[in-house]
Order: C-alpha cells, then sequence, then structure tokens
C-alpha cells in the first residue's frame, strides 16, 4: 500500500555492513541509451483502449524490496496462475533507488534490476500477460540509495536531481521500446511528494508564480509572506493553499510532461482526496486537486479508490449499496473533468494497514455483493481498467535482498572456523546460501527503512525458508540485547519454511537481524521479519485461496466480457 497516502489518511479523506559476491555487478549502466528520448517512439506507443485488468507483483515479497527479492523460479507460476484467475495484466513497480541508486554526481545504476526487469517482461508475454509500470516507485531499501524521504524531498526542489531522474526515464523507456506487451506506465502523486519548499527551487517558484493571473487571491498571499520575511509557503495555515497550488503545479508540468515525453502511453496517478484547511469560526475548507485532473493526450486518468473515500471514517463497517454508491459519487465527478477513460491503479475493496482501524471498511460478509455490484459501475463509468494493489497477501519485512538473488549483498557472514558455507547457484539463476554449523549471518535494518519491529500489540515473527539437509537448528535474534528464538528444521531435500514468533530489542537507530546456526546444514532460500501481512483477500501467504478469490474471478469476467452481461447494460 501506498506509504505516503497511509500517512496522510486521518488528515484527507472524510471529505471523499555488506559482503557482495557472485551476482553484485551494481556499477555497470544498463541502460541502452540514455539521450533525452521526446522522440522515442516503440511498438506500445500507439495506444490501446484494450480493457486492463491486473494485479501488482511482489512475488512473496513487498514492495519496497521486490525487485530485489522475488525469486525467479516461482514467476512462471505465478504468472500462469494470474493469468488462470481472469487477469490480463500485471503492475510491476519500478523504484528509482533500486534502478539508479546514485544519483549525484549522475548517474549509478544497479544492472541487476535491470536484467531482472527484462526477466519478468519475458515471461509476461511467455503468460500472456500484458504490463504496466508504475515508473519511480520512491520506496528502496537499496544500501546505496540512501534515504528515500531525502531522494524525494532533493528530487522536488533541485532541477539537477529532476535531470537525473529524467535520465533514469530513459533509461526504462529504452528498456520497453522492444516490447509491445508494456500498454501503459504511469507515476505517482504519492511518489512525488513535497515536504518543503527549498531554495534550490527558488526558479521553479518564480514561474509558477508567473502563471497566476493577476486577480489571483495567492499572489497576495506571497506578498504577504514576503513582507514577513518569508519566501515560500508552508504546508498548513494561511499559506497552505499556496503551497498545495505550487505542488500541483510542479507534479503536471516538472515531472507528468517531461516523462510523457519520454514514456510511451504515459499516465499519472492523481489525488482524488482532499486537503482539510481549518477557516474562521471553526469551519474548514477542503482544498482538491482538479487542476491535476486533466492529462492531455495520456491513455487514462490513473486514480485509486478504497472504502474511505468519502465514508466518515469513524470506524464504520459499510454494507455494499453504501460502497458501491461511494464508488460511482467518485467515479461520476472524475468524468466530468476528464475525457480520457479511468484506470485504478489500486482498487482497495479490502484494506488491514495498520494504524488506520478507524478507516471505514465494507462488512466481510458484502465483500461478494460489492464486488458483483462494482464490475457493472466500472464498465459503465468510463473505467479503462483497475488493479489490485496485492492479489497475494505479503509480509512487511524490512530486509534487503532477503532470498540471496543479489548474492550476498546487504548481509555479513562470519564463518565458523572450517566451514564450508557458500553461494550455490540454482537452476533459475538465484541463490542460496549454505551455511554450516557455527556460521552467523547478519543485517543491519536501519530506521531509514521505515519499519523497525518492536514490542506492541502485533505479533512478532521470523519465517525463514531453507533446505535441511540434515536435523537443524538455528537461533534467530532481532537486536543485541534481544532473546534468542529457535527454529527446527527436520531433514528434507525440498525446501521448507519454519516460522516463529520472534521478540525484537530496538537498538539506536537500527536493529540487527542474526541468524547463528547451531547445528546441522541449511541452504537458505528466503528470511522474512514482520509484526504485519497486508491482506488482499484473494490468496494468502502461502498462496492458499482465500474466500474472495472466486468473487474477483467473476469481476474480472464480467468486467471483460463482451458484449456486457444484461445486469450490466445501461
Amino acid at each position: 500500500m501506498h506509504l505516503i497516502l497511509l500517512m496522510l489518511r486521518p488528515a484527507l479523506i472524510f471529505l471523499f555492513v555488506v559482503i557482495c559476491m557472485s551476482g553484485c555487478n551494481r556499477e555497470a549502466a544498463p541502460p541502452k541509451h540514455q539521450d533525452t528520448a521526446a522522440g522515442l517512439t516503440s511498438p506500445a506507443s500507439k495506444s490501446s483502449h484494450e480493457k486492463l485488468v491486473a494485479t501488482h507483483y511482489f512475488g512473496r515479497q513487498w514492495a519496497k524490496n521486490f525487485i530485489n527479492a522475488f525469486r525467479r523460479d516461482e514467476v512462471p507460476g505465478d504468472f500462469r496462475r494470474i493469468r488462470e484467475d481472469g487477469f490480463n495484466a500485471v503492475v510491476l513497480v519500478i523504484s528509482w533507488g533500486d534502478f539508479q541508486p546514485v544519483f549525484q554526481p549522475c548517474c549509478r545504476y544497479d544492472a541487476r534490476a535491470f536484467e531482472r526487469l527484462r526477466f519478468l517482461l519475458r515471461e509476461a508475454k511467455n503468460a500472456g500477460l500484458k504490463v504496466i509500470l508504475r515508473v519511480g516507485y520512491s520506496l528502496s531499501f537499496h544500501p546505496d540509495a540512501g534515504s528515500s524521504q531525502w531522494r524525494i524531498q532533493r528530487l522536488m526542489n533541485d532541477p539537477s536531481v529532476r535531470a537525473a531522474y529524467f535520465a533514469f526515464g530513459d533509461s526504462i523507456a529504452a528498456e520497453i521500446a522492444d516490447h509491445e506487451q508494456v500498454v501503459m506506465s504511469f507515476g505517482s502523486w504519492e511518489d512525488l511528494f513535497l515536504y518543503h519548499i527549498e531554495v534550490s527551487a527558488t526558479t521553479d517558484y518564480a514561474e509558477f508564480l508567473s502563471t497566476l493571473p493577476p486577480i489571483d487571491p495567492l499572489l497576495a498571499v506571497q506578498k504577504s509572506l514576503e513582507q514577513n520575511g518569508q519566501r515560500f509557503p508552508v504546508n498548513e495555515g494561511a499559506s497552505k493553499e499556496l503551497f498545495q497550488r505550487y505542488w500541483d503545479w510542479l507534479l503536471i508540468e516538472k515531472f507528468f510532461k517531461p516523462m510523457q515525453a519520454r514514456l510511451p502511453n504515459y499516465s499519472f496517478e492523481v489525488r482524488v482526496d482532499k486537503e482539510p484547511l481549518p477557516v474562521a469560526g471553526g469551519a474548514t475548507r477542503w482544498l482538491g486537486h482538479e487542476r491535476t485532473f486533466v492529462l492531455p493526450n495520456a491513455p487514462a486518468l490513473t486514480i485509486y479508490w478504497a472504502p474511505f473515500w468519502g465514508a466518515r471514517n469513524e470506524g464504520e463497517r459499510l454494507r455494499a449499496s453504501e460502497s458501491t454508491a461511494l464508488l460511482t459519487h467518485l467515479l461520476e465527478s472524475l468524468n466530468k473533468f476528464s475525457d480520457v477513460p479511468l484506470f485504478l491503479d489500486q482498487f482497495n475493496f479490502l484494506d488491514n494497514t495498520p494504524g488506520f482501524e478507524r478507516n471505514a471498511t465494507i462488512r466481510t460478509e458484502e465483500l461478494p455483493a460489492f464486488l458483483e455490484q462494482a464490475a457493472c459501475v466500472l464498465r459503465n463509468k468510463h473505467v479503462r481498467g483497475y488493479a489490485l494493489w496485492t492479489g497475494r497477501d505479503y509480509r512487511e519485512s524490512p530486509l534487503f535482498n532477503p532470498a540471496f538473488v543479489y548474492g550476498m549483498d546487504g548481509w555479513i557472514l562470519i564463518p565458523a572456523k572450517g566451514s564450508h558455507s557458500a553461494l550455490e547457484t540454482l537452476p533459475a539463476g538465484d541463490f542460496q546460501l549454505r551455511l554450516a554449523a557455527g556460521d552467523t549471518l547478519s543485517q543491519a535494518i536501519t530506521d531509514i527503512r521505515g519499519r523497525l519491529l518492536h514490542a506492541d500489540q502485533r505479533r512478532d515473527q521470523v519465517c525463514v525458508e531453507a533446505v535441511a539437509a540434515q536435523t537443524s537448528q538455528l537461533d534467530v535474534q532481532l537486536g543485541d540485547k534481544a532473546p534468542i528464538t529457535r527454529l527446527a528444521f527436520d531433514a528434507n531435500p525440498n525446501p521448507n519454511t519454519v516460522c516463529a514468533d520472534l521478540t525484537p530489542v530496538m537498538d539506536a537507530g537500527k536493529q540487527v537481524l542474526r541468524l547463528h546456526l547451531q547445528k546441522g546444514s541449511l541452504a537458505l532460500r528466503d528470511v522474512q521479519v514482520f509484526d504485519h501481512v497486508q491482506s488482499g483477500g484473494v490468496y494468502d501467504e502461502q498462496g492458499k485461496a482465500l474466500a474472495l478469490r472466486g468473487s474477483v474471478r467473476a469481476m474480472n469476467r464480467v468486467f471483460l466480457a463482451k458484449p456486457a452481461p444484461a445486469r450490466c447494460k445501461l
């Protein structure tokens, strides 16, 4: 789920040490070219209006570490099942920090991310799936990328950083130029979050002010700021509206339009919620973002939806009819602004994100009825397609390279005396890590990943997938002073996952995860530590079908049906 949106919801929604072994080539710059791609064409540049029914694909991982974590041998089966469930496309998040971890001096790319993208594109084609790319996803655990928030703040304010970002866009455009199955790409306002305006943005801000008509009241606000010794507005108080207007302008003029010139069939996820602005007398004005709703020459206007939109968000549980009405209202209001069809890049009818328990949800027993009704609403309200945020539940584990597909990058291995620990290449091209008794493996999880596990009401867990050559015991510790959790593995020639509760202990700004093989021999395939499983209601994290699979399959069939089912005809 989007991190920034989740941070904002309560205020917005009411109204509507590293050892690098094999496979660690990060230095190569893989793009086929890095020239400004205004004239770039590809087989996909003729926009198709075929309806799109998609799900995001993260493998067994989280969006934040997806590209450095999915296992190749799992992809063909996963894509085949996605197709069997009635989807005709997958959405892949293309994280700026994973593909271009260093933007100054411009630029250093990670060739491994590009190679893995090529693999996914080939497998999608083999499975008969179209591909939609979210280019510029802001969150990443890449060791060389730095804090995601720091990167985005630099990007939003510094034109030289923006030039590096556009070079990243050029590199993605070059990669997809020969892939007809890539039918659309998009950016998102949530990946371009403006925290505050810096001096490096002076030229951009002056350009924005020059676009305001002389009678615009916001010019008076700017004059008042300058009289009080302020150069820029802030996202609160009397200058909040001016700040929001500048942000909207920046998104379209300095990001959407330049990226649209680089990437064929490029859209943009716009902000459909509103910002509260307290006014005199205790009332509230709501600041919308309608100026971003017109995207010239875009294949679609990209939006998101969840039951909280338009609800009171007081912990209410909605009936199907109530949620259908809210969805209908949103779509109809957007159709008034734009002639292009809508694409819901996150159709989140189910949302269990921690910290937002007061957001409205659809009653569990009402979800099948809602999906049945939503299929017709989506058909009839100028919607080109939709995508689930997750078709398979995932654990929010803040580890980089958790499945060793980048070799030992991100990990420290201290072998025991006489140990024969080693990376072993698997048939599909990824790795497993062979541990011998006495070996210790560790990874530092810093707070810039935004996810340090700590003692609270949520259950902390560890899951390790491994092949055990013999009965083995693996001791796990999260935090320097944390108690040890012991995982027992029976001898098994096949990969087996063992999970257990974990007691984390907070360290200053980081936690160190340590795995010590007490006895036996293990080939590690994947390590995850987590306190939350994000659910989409279709498959659980083990791949077992959940209650909504049948309803989602039926919704997909109805939305794609030709002609429209009788119950959907207006």
